[in-house]
């Protein structure tokens, strides 16, 4: 019990709460060492009262010194004319040896000018031997016990108060004199009829008379039920009264003890009980490990319903049992974490949390977030450690799949980006190749056939072809090209262009191919497919080393679960069920995972300038068919490229297109706010044989219409126009009753023109540049739709 008297760091410093009287030391006075284990304070409260504050374990020679300090102070500073009090706070006593304890009590009962010893803040021994000297005790002086530094100096006012009486021991309050008999009662054994009955000892004791008082008195005595230590009073004049006594006074302690005792046994059960319930409903693994044998010494049941195994298992394995179900890339970073744990002096400066897997009883690997510190021994070295682990698979998981979703949220908005880029671009350069290739197909057709100017045309329309399809490439990347697919068998379409593919293969190399299943059925377009097999192949031939390249072209079949299509690219989400897989396999000199996450990209390269759009190719066409693609490389070990397109079980019919007509004298409105892309398209349809009405918005377009609703057998729409769009255009031309059918041509795609239109319906489609022969095919069938 820690001591609640007011601490004084000067002399005199401050006043005592209880008494108001001053609170007075000296330095050398305040924790005075005696001997290695014993240390003594002195302090005076006003002028009648001394207190000592007594701390560790005395000797002799210790308590003789601390006396001879006392007894100074009492010279010096205490008026002992009038009597003074004693006052001891035992807070700090651990023991006290036994010819220590005997002149202590030797020194105390010679105050002849003390009023009484009051002691304070003792434990339960001390307790005892102070009852026990006090009731032997010869001096005039009253001895008492209370709880705290409060009480103490409360008993010391009374006494100062009454100073009279209290040399009178036989007058001092009952409290001070707790221990003494009240007068004689009748029917007690100090009645004076009972004295001359009873035997009287001897000078010399018979033995057996005092086993048989002893015995008589120790056997009344209920000593299972806690309460009073007699059944009857004894006699003061009794020979054996003061050995009563000190079994009465040991009995009403020992049942303290035992009620404390009791107490104490109550609320560790009540703990227990509650830890239990604790422990079983956690789902966290506490555990305590040995740091020198390495054993554990205590692991919770939870360690069963997490890993599979028993505590008493993990127990018997040890660290080094435990190391051995820790992954292996895992296992360096949980030594690390311990052997840190260890080395530091400052516990606060160390992350104490570790996170691996671990296999459990069935071969699965579990995720656990290991929490863990280091219990010292006495003289500071590491002895155990205690920790707990939580399996955080579940968090693992959807912190993985929240990094996916940010991965592939990132590259949609990158596909976005860049869709959106390349669409305006093929627009716009559509808009231009439209031009150019238009007027020379002109040219072609008004120069006589063998001049010289033929070869000029062919380069100029090769190089603005190749323009076009480097535009049409890029609108392939991000899936907006457009595709015609059919049933394809994909062993039979896949064995023929391997044939073609092997013509081409350097001396150096082969292909191989290993069909998969019969059914290998997808829905496809056959030239996309053949660009992407020639995209892959080329890759391969181009990461040759120096072995001679292999290259092995795999077909099969799989399901795929919705979690394991997420990691598949090109990120969109793809429907769980079966797909047919064409993988490209090379022995070449491999990828890094830092090129793997960019060779998609466009125009991303490992070799010189200008190309780059063959892989990005590649995934624009998966993206168009609904597929995905995934890359398995390392460098010097090769690499594997597998596309995964959507199985489809039967064949499908494909629409056959409807032949061109020719013969009929027709009128075409052509609306393009481009005036050269406006008079190309007039000289087209001139060639045709149709007669031209043009005009370079919608507004011109609806005031021409309104001027010529009854000539109009065909309107002809651009869709990006200022003003007023195709869109808005085709919205009014409808509502005021033009019923002739409408053809879109645009520098988009079809699919993007057909999103810009939204709810509009129109009946064809041409994308810029084009043919006079291409338009031709389109405009016929309005033609024949427009007769009817």
């Amino acid at each position: 019990m820690a001591s609640n008297f007011p601490h004084d760091p000067l002399s005199p410093a401050s006043i005592c709460p209880v008494t108001g009287l001053p609170v007075k030391s000296r330095s050398e006075w305040k924790n005075r060492a005696f001997g290695s284990n014993y240390r003594f304070t002195i302090r005076l409260i006003g002028d009648r009262i001394i207190l000592n504050q007594p701390s560790g374990v005395a000797e002799l020679e210790d308590i003789i010194g601390s006396l001879e300090l006392t007894d100074a102070v009492l010279r010096e500073h205490i008026d002992r004319s009038m009597g003074y009090l004693h006052l001891s706070d035992y807070s700090g006593m651990q023991g006290i040896t036994r010819d220590a304890r005997k002149y202590y009590i030797d020194y105390m009962e010679k105050r002849d000018s003390m009023l009484a010893l009051i002691y304070f803040n003792a434990n339960t021994l001390f307790k005892v031997m102070i009852k026990l000297a006090k009731r032997s005790s010869t001096g005039k002086f009253g001895v008492q016990v209370v709880d705290d530094y409060k009480a103490a100096m409360t008993l010391a006012v009374h006494l100062l108060d009454d100073q009279t009486n209290v040399p009178d021991r036989g007058n001092l309050p009952r409290d001070l004199n707790a221990g003494t008999t009240p007068p004689d009662q009748p029917g007690t054994i100090s009645n004076t009829a009972a004295n001359k009955n009873r035997p009287q000892p001897s000078a010399v004791q018979d033995a057996n008379f005092v086993v048989h008082e002893l015995l008589r008195f120790i056997g009344d005595i209920d000593w299972e039920r806690h309460g009073a230590a007699s059944p009857s009073p004894v006699d003061k004049a009794h020979p054996f009264r003061s050995v009563f006594d000190a079994i009465a006074l040991i009995k009403e302690e020992l049942d303290a003890i035992l009620e404390k005792r009791r107490l104490a046994e109550k609320a560790l059960l009540e703990s227990q009980q509650c830890f239990d319930e604790v422990l079983k409903h956690s789902r966290d693994v506490l555990f305590k490990r040995d740091l020198r044998t390495g054993a554990y010494e205590y692991m919770s049941d939870a360690v069963s319903e997490m890993m599979g195994v028993c505590a008493e298992s993990v127990c018997r394995k040890g660290l080094k049992g435990i190391k051995a179900f820790i992954h292996p890339e895992d296992l360096p970073r949980f030594l690390a974490f311990h052997k840190k744990l260890l080395e530091s002096d400052d516990p606060k400066s160390t992350d104490h949390l570790v996170q691996y897997r671990m296999r459990d009883s069935e071969g699965k690997y579990h995720w656990l977030s290991e929490t863990a510190a280091v219990i010292r021994d006495a003289e500071g070295d590491p002895a155990f450690v205690i920790g707990s682990n939580r399996d955080v698979s579940r968090i693992k998981a959807l912190e993985m799949e929240r990094q996916q979703m940010t991965e592939q949220l990132l590259r949609s908005r990158k596909l976005e980006a860049v869709s959106t880029l390349a669409g305006g671009v093929a627009h716009n350069f559509n808009n231009l190749l439209m031009i150019v290739l238009g007027n020379l197909e002109l040219m072609r057709m008004d120069v006589p056939p063998g001049d010289i100017l033929h070869r000029h045309i062919d380069a100029a329309e090769k190089s603005a072809q190749r323009a076009a399809n480097l535009s049409t490439l890029m609108l392939t990347y991000v899936g907006q090209t457009k595709i015609s697919p059919k049933a394809i068998d994909l062993n039979h379409a896949i064995s023929e262009m391997v044939d073609v593919l092997k013509t081409t293969m350097a001396n150096n190399a082969t292909i191989t191919l290993e069909p998969g299943p019969d059914a290998a059925w997808i829905h496809a377009d056959s030239g996309k497919l053949f660009q992407m097999l020639s995209n892959l192949v080329a890759n391969a031939v181009e990461s040759s080393g120096d072995p001679p390249l292999e290259i092995k072209i795999r077909i099969g079949l799989q399901y795929f679960m919705a979690a394991e299509l997420s990691r598949l690219l090109p990120g969109e989400h793809l429907p769980e069920g079966g797909y047919v897989s064409l993988q490209v396999a090379d022995n070449g000199c491999g990828m890094d995972p830092e090129t793997i996450d960019k060779v998609f990209d466009p125009f991303f390269t490992t070799k010189f300038t200008g190309r780059g759009l063959g892989m990005a190719a590649v995934m624009g066409i998966m993206r168009a068919h609904h597929g995905g693609a995934h890359i398995d490389s390392r460098i010097n070990g090769g690499t594997t490229v597998t596309v995964y397109f959507p199985a489809h079980s039967q064949r499908t019919a494909m629409p056959t297109p409807t032949p061109a007509t020719e013969g009929y004298q027709r009128t075409v409105l052509l609306v393009d706010d481009e005036p050269l892309v406006l008079e190309l398209g007039k000289q087209m349809l001139r060639r045709l044989g149709c007669d031209v009405l043009t005009a370079v918005d919608g507004f011109e377009a609806l005031s021409v219409f309104e001027a010529n609703r009854d000539r109009i057998h065909l309107a002809v729409l651009d869709i990006e126009m200022p003003r007023m769009d195709g869109r808005q255009t085709l919205v009014r031309l409808r509502e005021r009753g033009a019923r002739c059918p409408v053809l879109v041509a645009s520098g988009f795609i079809e699919a993007q023109a057909r999103e810009k239109l939204r709810d509009v319906q129109v009946d064809g489609f041409i994308q810029k540049p084009f043919h006079v022969n291409q338009l031709h095919e389109k405009i016929a069938p309005l033609f024949q739709l427009s007769k009817k």
